[in-house]
Protein backbone atom coordinates (compact mmCIF):
# COMPACT_ATOMS: atom_id res chain seq x y z
CA UNK A 1 0.00 0.00 0.00
CA UNK A 2 2.89 2.39 0.69
CA UNK A 3 5.02 1.36 -2.30
CA UNK A 4 2.56 1.57 -5.22
CA UNK A 5 1.82 5.34 -4.91
CA UNK A 6 5.58 6.14 -5.01
CA UNK A 7 7.11 7.89 -8.03
CA UNK A 8 8.81 4.76 -9.35
CA UNK A 9 5.59 2.79 -9.36
CA UNK A 10 2.28 4.56 -10.14
CA UNK A 11 3.21 8.08 -8.94
CA UNK A 12 -0.37 8.68 -7.80
CA UNK A 13 0.32 12.26 -6.75
CA UNK A 14 1.35 13.29 -10.26
CA UNK A 15 -0.73 10.76 -12.24
CA UNK A 16 -3.92 10.03 -10.26
CA UNK A 17 -5.72 8.40 -13.22
CA UNK A 18 -5.16 5.65 -15.73
CA UNK A 19 -6.90 6.50 -19.01
CA UNK A 20 -8.13 4.13 -21.71
CA UNK A 21 -9.39 5.65 -24.96
CA UNK A 22 -11.03 3.27 -27.42
CA UNK A 23 -10.25 3.73 -31.09
CA UNK A 24 -12.36 0.86 -32.42
CA UNK A 25 -14.87 -1.68 -31.12
CA UNK A 26 -15.75 -4.51 -33.52
CA UNK A 27 -17.98 -7.54 -33.10
CA UNK A 28 -15.97 -10.76 -33.27
CA UNK A 29 -18.50 -13.61 -33.27
CA UNK A 30 -20.36 -13.55 -29.95
CA UNK A 31 -17.73 -11.31 -28.36
CA UNK A 32 -16.20 -7.96 -29.24
CA UNK A 33 -12.63 -6.86 -29.92
CA UNK A 34 -11.69 -3.53 -28.40
CA UNK A 35 -8.72 -1.51 -29.64
CA UNK A 36 -7.43 1.65 -28.04
CA UNK A 37 -4.71 3.44 -26.12
CA UNK A 38 -3.92 2.88 -22.45
CA UNK A 39 -2.13 5.69 -20.64
CA UNK A 40 -0.42 5.03 -17.31
CA UNK A 41 1.79 7.76 -15.95
CA UNK A 42 3.35 9.50 -18.96
CA UNK A 43 3.27 6.48 -21.31
CA UNK A 44 0.51 5.79 -23.83
CA UNK A 45 0.52 2.35 -25.47
CA UNK A 46 -1.94 0.80 -27.95
CA UNK A 47 -3.70 -2.32 -26.66
CA UNK A 48 -6.29 -4.75 -28.01
CA UNK A 49 -8.43 -7.22 -26.07
CA UNK A 50 -11.66 -9.23 -26.25
CA UNK A 51 -14.71 -8.19 -24.26
CA UNK A 52 -18.28 -9.23 -23.63
CA UNK A 53 -20.82 -6.46 -24.16
CA UNK A 54 -24.54 -6.66 -23.44
CA UNK A 55 -27.07 -3.90 -24.00
CA UNK A 56 -30.59 -3.93 -22.59
CA UNK A 57 -32.58 -0.77 -23.20
CA UNK A 58 -30.57 2.16 -21.89
CA UNK A 59 -28.20 -0.08 -19.87
CA UNK A 60 -24.89 -1.44 -21.16
CA UNK A 61 -22.42 -3.74 -19.47
CA UNK A 62 -18.92 -4.63 -20.71
CA UNK A 63 -16.40 -6.96 -19.12
CA UNK A 64 -13.08 -8.45 -20.08
CA UNK A 65 -9.47 -9.08 -19.22
CA UNK A 66 -6.16 -7.97 -20.67
CA UNK A 67 -2.51 -8.26 -19.70
CA UNK A 68 -0.12 -5.33 -19.54
CA UNK A 69 3.64 -5.54 -19.21
CA UNK A 70 4.76 -3.23 -16.43
CA UNK A 71 8.13 -2.52 -18.07
CA UNK A 72 6.26 -1.05 -21.06
CA UNK A 73 5.06 1.65 -18.65
CA UNK A 74 8.31 1.85 -16.64
CA UNK A 75 6.52 0.78 -13.46
CA UNK A 76 8.75 -0.44 -10.63
CA UNK A 77 11.79 -0.89 -12.82
CA UNK A 78 14.33 0.61 -10.40
CA UNK A 79 13.52 -1.53 -7.37
CA UNK A 80 12.43 -4.70 -9.22
CA UNK A 81 14.00 -4.74 -12.71
CA UNK A 82 14.17 -8.56 -12.84
CA UNK A 83 10.50 -9.03 -11.84
CA UNK A 84 11.46 -10.96 -8.70
CA UNK A 85 8.79 -9.39 -6.46
CA UNK A 86 6.13 -8.22 -8.89
CA UNK A 87 5.38 -10.05 -12.12
CA UNK A 88 6.16 -8.46 -15.46
CA UNK A 89 2.70 -9.45 -16.71
CA UNK A 90 -0.13 -7.73 -14.84
CA UNK A 91 -3.65 -9.03 -15.47
CA UNK A 92 -6.32 -6.32 -15.54
CA UNK A 93 -9.96 -7.33 -15.21
CA UNK A 94 -12.76 -4.85 -15.76
CA UNK A 95 -16.52 -4.71 -15.41
CA UNK A 96 -18.05 -1.52 -16.75
CA UNK A 97 -21.69 -0.49 -16.50
CA UNK A 98 -23.16 2.51 -18.29
CA UNK A 99 -26.55 4.16 -18.62
CA UNK A 100 -27.51 6.13 -21.72
CA UNK A 101 -28.52 9.71 -21.03
CA UNK A 102 -31.69 11.03 -22.62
Amino acid sequence: DKTLPQTEWFDGGKFPNAVFTSTNIAQDGAAYKINGDLQLKDKKIPISFPATITIQGSQAQASGTFVLKRDDFNIGMSSDPKFEWVSRDITVRFDLRATQKN
